[in-house]
């Protein structure tokens, strides 16, 4: 989508989150739970809004500091809450929504968890959202990559190797981190 977009480089226009939600969330009108270790996250996120009929982008990344064993059971945590609930919960929460695809990959090379989904919201305006989250349980990270548009969007949504995907979501990671993924 790049090509259609030609987006501005993204890291100088994060802003620091303090209550990060995933914008599988806010569609499914999850509610905040009391145990969510988000809450004791770093996070920042940008949002690339563009006009109606295009496709919006957000990036959120997630980092707990700390010991890795235990900074990294809660980045697993918050993957599982997130399966949870686009499996789960998403259409009695939010009745207008529905979850068309959702799977769970094994990104080559690194421990830790993703998830893609596709969910669909109906209503007076209708909308698609591709939802991406991969975890690192070496550096104790989550990352969501989401793109939604209203339906029909102007940009067909091209067809997308998950698997390449997720790998690029995960591998800034073991630069940020220095060392995070040295063996």
């Amino acid at each position: 989508m790049y090509n259609d977009y030609s987006w501005a480089p993204l890291a100088p226009l994060s802003e620091p989150v303090s209550s990060p939600r995933f914008e599988a969330d806010e569609l499914c009108a999850a509610g905040p739970a009391a145990d969510d270790e988000r809450a004791s996250a770093l996070a920042a996120r940008i949002i690339l809004p563009s006009p109606p009929g295009q496709w919006q982008l957000q990036v959120q990344i997630l980092h707990w500091r700390g010991d890795p064993w235990i900074a990294g059971q809660r980045a697993s945590a918050v993957m599982d809450s997130a399966t949870s609930m686009l499996r789960n919960n998403c259409s009695f929460t939010s009745p207008g929504v529905s979850v068309s695809r959702i799977a769970e990959q094994n990104v080559p090379g690194h421990p830790g968890q993703s998830l893609t989904a596709v969910i669909t919201e109906m209503g007076n305006t209708p909308r698609i959202v591709h939802e991406y989250l991969v975890s690192d349980l070496r550096n104790s990270t989550v990352v969501e990559v989401a793109m939604w548009s209203t339906s029909p969007p102007a940009v067909d949504w091209p067809t997308i190797n998950d698997d390449q995907l997720l790998a690029d979501m995960v591998a800034p990671l073991c630069t940020a981190y220095v060392n995070s993924c040295t063996t």
